[in-house]
């Protein structure tokens, strides 16, 4: 991975600020999804856990 990074700031003359940025992004578009997923995972989980008790 790191090659393709190189080779696109290389032969494409990316900025380096503009990698940073876009890496920057997709860090937080991961965790914000991650953070999605377990949420709706411990809502799901609480949601049966309650329904359960009838």
């Amino acid at each position: 991975m790191a090659a393709l990074v190189w080779g696109a700031v290389d032969s494409f003359d990316i900025p380096l600020e503009r990698i940073w940025d876009m890496f920057l992004m997709t860090l937080i578009v991961v965790v914000t999804l991650v953070l999605a997923a377990a949420a709706a995972a411990a809502l799901w989980i609480g949601i049966r856990r309650l329904s359960a008790r009838d």
